[in-house]
């Protein structure tokens, strides 16, 4: 390594508009959902022991549960399986990946829990004591976690700090919104909060949002962008930009909510002892509830998890499961091997390309995509057809070839070279003109030109792709 974590972080808030939060401003109508359509999906409900606790679902609606001496995996079909490995204590916080593969915090240590036992994963000094986090901890380009320092977002195998002004930290931070593990859908960018305040951070900007009504966490999604509780509505704003302050109220008439979860595509509201649903359009569960319910956990499968004093009811179907792809995945490969679980025959397509049959596989009522094509860098949309039934997940492949020599340096001698600014006879500023360089101020610099504080000349402008450019090189590992 160049550079270890804490002399990183000490270049990393990110900077982009600061300030006091503002409150959101509703420009539209109030939406009321009083007597919406009726759904009536299949319920299964299955009996918790007395010490155990729901910690986390996974993408394919596989509920993970806590007990003192381990961790127990609850299946939509009602199959229970024992996790054989060894914990050091309880479990604080976990994010699932699969039926057996998690990332969990315990006793404020960073674990992966996968078959063959649970790993321990190394962070740096500045980050350890992690209290939560979203996405793959050793993955770059799509990990946050919050510790009693701040929370951080990894890039380029190192953490970075998160502040509100240039040399400052959020604290107190009581909650990260995940969409399936992930740390935000693709076209979204990562909340977190405190209290009454919501934050949002991406790439191009930084928002703060007071929302004196909010009663919990935001839920984020691709479908319905980000949804706020608060009180008896949801404010909902599209993620393409919420600090246009374009906020959506939506009343419900039957209560204050209790609880809000979402995957990338639906979005569950419990109001009361009723259950909503939406994924476009807006219905009501008729299920029956365990009681004490005041607990929704969702996957993508597009089922959730429900669950109360005694018991976890599974409401919903997951007639198709995907294995070798989760949603929001990112991929430094350009091919996967898929398995789709499926009681009918699948097709998969790759965004618009041709429909792809899958071959029997060796277990029942599955289906293989041996070296799948996954596309090229960027953003691509996964779909699952069966007769009817079908699926559509985001997964991203990373442009794991970009270089600072062959990519970033041309930017660089565009932009940057020149005397008053960060070329080599600079005396005022850095001097940017080697790798080296880039390499130590790499945040800072993407940071500074998405925020506008770069270049000075503001004739200047980056364009998008340089700026896609730079993300990728900074995610992809800054290769020379």
């Amino acid at each position: 390594m160049r550079a270890h974590a804490p002399a990183l972080l000490a270049f990393a808030a990110l900077v982009a508009c600061g300030g006091e939060a503002i409150e959101p401003e509703v420009r539209v109508s109030r939406e009321v959902v009083d007597a919406p359509p009726m759904l009536r999906p299949p319920v299964r409900c299955e009996e918790l022991g007395a010490d155990e606790r729901p910690l986390a679902v996974s993408p394919e609606g596989d509920l993970w549960l806590g007990t003192p001496t381990g961790l127990r995996v609850l299946g939509t079909d009602g199959e229970v399986r024992d996790v054989d490995v060894t914990l050091e204590g309880p479990v604080d916080h976990l994010v699932a990946w699969s039926d057996e593969v998690a990332t969990a915090v315990i006793g404020g240590e960073a674990w992966r829990v996968e078959p063959e036992g649970a790993r321990y994963l190394f962070l740096p000094e500045a980050v350890r004591g992690p209290t939560r986090f979203c996405g793959d901890l050793e993955r770059d380009g799509q990990a946050a976690l919050v510790s009693a320092t701040g929370i951080y977002e990894r890039a380029a195998g190192q953490w970075w700090a998160l502040g509100p002004e240039e040399g400052e930290r959020f604290d107190g931070v009581e909650w990260l919104a995940t969409v399936d593990g992930a740390c935000a859908a693709p076209s979204g960018g990562l909340w977190f909060g405190e209290g009454t305040s919501y934050v949002r951070v991406d790439a191009n900007s930084m928002a703060r949002f007071e929302v004196p009504e909010g009663t919990g966490p935001a839920v984020v999604g691709d479908l319905f962008g980000v949804a706020i509780p608060a009180g008896d509505e949801l404010l909902f704003a599209l993620e393409r930009g919420p600090d246009d302050d374009a906020w959506v109220p939506v009343r419900f008439t039957a209560g204050p909510i209790r609880d809000v979860a979402g995957s990338a595509n639906v979005l569950w509201v419990l109001v009361g002892n009723q259950l909503y649903r939406y994924d476009g359009e807006w219905a009501e569960a008729d299920v029956v509830l365990p009681t004490g319910a005041d607990d929704l956990l969702a996957h993508s499968a597009g089922g959730v998890w429900a669950t109360g004093e005694s018991q976890a009811c599974h409401i919903g179907e997951a007639s198709i499961r995907i294995r070798g792809v989760r949603p929001m995945e990112h991929f430094t490969t350009r091919t996967a091997d898929l398995l789709v679980e499926s009681a009918i025959p699948v097709t998969l397509r790759v965004d618009e390309g041709p429909a792809i049959a899958g071959e029997p596989g060796e277990l029942p009522e599955s289906w293989v995509f041996p070296s799948l094509a996954l596309g090229g860098p960027g953003w691509h949309q996964l779909q699952v057809d069966g007769d009817g039934e079908g699926r559509d997940l985001a997964y991203r492949v990373m442009a794991g070839d970009v270089s600072w020599s062959a990519d970033v340096r041309p930017i660089y001698e565009t932009h940057c070279a020149g005397g008053s600014c960060h070329g080599t006879e600079s005396e005022e500023t850095v001097d940017l003109s080697t790798y080296d360089a880039w390499f130590e101020y790499a945040l800072p610099i993407q940071s500074a030109v998405v925020t506008g504080r770069m270049p000075r000349d503001r004739s200047d402008e980056w364009s998008s792709d340089e700026l896609t450019t730079i993300t990728d090189w900074i995610d992809g590992g800054m290769q020379p």
